[in-house]
């Protein structure tokens, strides 16, 4: 890997904020900018802005963009859209993934820079006509686990022993989540080919690579290490359910090397269940960001979305940046969810103006039942996010 490379397993999220003082290329008119996202030196797009007009324009587009593998740079180019001739080069900004990987988050405005281009690309002279600014934030998360998984244990074949005395493994198996311990299946007396045929159901939570079946030897002393099966979070996570009849991986101290052995089992992953009653009261905001123009303070108010949906919303208090809210927020919900966001907006007249939100982990509700305190409002379609929400939560 190079020095500049990081591994990533999971989704970029890019908000696409506004543009300033972009070059007019046009002969008529004041352009028509947009945006692209490119990772590395892949041809298409992952993402594209919708076209705006002008040279100072806002975009508060939002993109997400799986990633799996090594990578060095999410390319945020602009481009000028052209009728009758291909597009003109505007300028680009270039995010270096290892830096958004160790953050967890990289923002601008940022100057926009010349053309990079592919070795053996020959370079064009419109590439170091550039100008101005892009506004952006872009964000890793990596895949996680949350959830429930349903593995049953089969059995196992071929088993190979490693007691001294000659007699048979006593087989059982482990399962771990990168390093940590989440489960464990029953022993098999004295034998090669044990039949488990058991159900384990395992509540997780967290952010981890792999899942490993790992297979030890029960002595009486200190148990011996057999070999594993590994399973990309990944896999668990977009198939789930995986099956089969899985092949031990060698390890490196087997010397000399040992028949491996198999191991059937499923696999079955799925998110948390949200079932029950929710209250949001105590709700309390501080130093939000000023979202007018004009200057005028911020009419804010709060409002629960479950996977894009509004569950509720308090009601707008005038001229704020710092408000408090006495009503509570309550709604029921049932069945699986995957984003529980809380949003707080500016009321506008012709639209409301995103000034933060926070994202709850829908698996610290189902656990802890009770969450409370003041937390730090981060980005939401395009806003930079600031100022901080207060709230009690209660899931019954």
């Amino acid at each position: 890997m190079g020095l500049t490379e990081v591994t990533l397993s999971g989704t970029l999220r890019v908000h696409i904020i506004k543009a300033d003082d972009l070059l007019k290329k046009d002969w008529i008119g004041k352009g028509d900018p947009y945006v692209q996202l490119f990772l590395d030196d892949q041809p298409e797009p992952k993402g594209k802005t919708t076209v705006k007009k002008g040279t100072s324009v806002i975009f508060k587009e939002f993109f997400e963009v799986p990633v799996e593998g090594k990578y060095e740079w999410l390319t945020l180019r602009c481009m000028d859209k052209d009728t009758f001739s291909a597009d003109d080069f505007l300028g680009e900004v270039r995010v270096s993934l290892k830096d958004v990987w160790k953050k967890g988050q990289v923002k601008g405005p940022s100057e926009l820079q010349k053309r990079h281009r592919p070795k053996g690309e020959a370079a064009q002279k419109e590439d170091n006509l550039v100008a101005g600014k892009l506004d952006y934030i872009v964000e890793y998360r990596p895949f996680s686990l949350d959830g429930h998984l349903t593995i049953h244990l089969e059995r196992g074949e071929e088993i190979v022993h490693k007691d001294w005395t000659g007699s048979k493994a006593d087989p059982y198996v482990i399962i771990l989540a990168d390093e940590e311990e989440i489960g464990k299946g029953p022993v098999s007396k004295n034998c090669e080919n044990p039949v488990w045929n058991t159900t384990l159901e395992i509540d997780v939570a967290g952010v981890y690579e792999k899942l490993y079946l790992s297979v030890w030897d029960k002595d009486k002393g200190k148990d011996d290490y057999i070999s594993h099966v590994s399973i990309p979070v990944k896999d668990v996570i977009t198939k789930k359910d995986i099956s089969g009849t899985f092949p031990l991986e060698r390890v490196q101290d087997d010397k000399p090397p040992q028949p491996l052995g198999k191991i059937t089992a499923s696999i079955k992953w799925s998110p948390p269940i949200l079932q029950g009653t929710i209250v949001l009261r105590g709700l309390r905001a501080s130093d939000l960001y000023q979202s007018d123009w004009l200057g005028n303070k911020n009419d804010p108010f709060v409002e629960v979305l479950l996977d894009g949906i509004s569950m509720g919303k308090t009601n707008v208090v005038k001229n704020q940046s710092n408000a408090e809210w006495s009503e509570e927020i309550r709604f029921s919900c049932e069945g699986v969810h995957s984003e529980f966001l809380i949003v707080v907006w500016d009321k506008d007249r012709l639209k409301n103006d995103a000034l933060g939100c926070l994202q709850v982990p829908i698996p610290e509700i189902v656990k802890k039942k009770s969450l409370a305190g003041e937390f730090v409002l981060g980005p939401y379609l395009g806003t930079t996010g600031g100022g901080s929400l207060a709230f009690q939560l209660q899931f019954n």
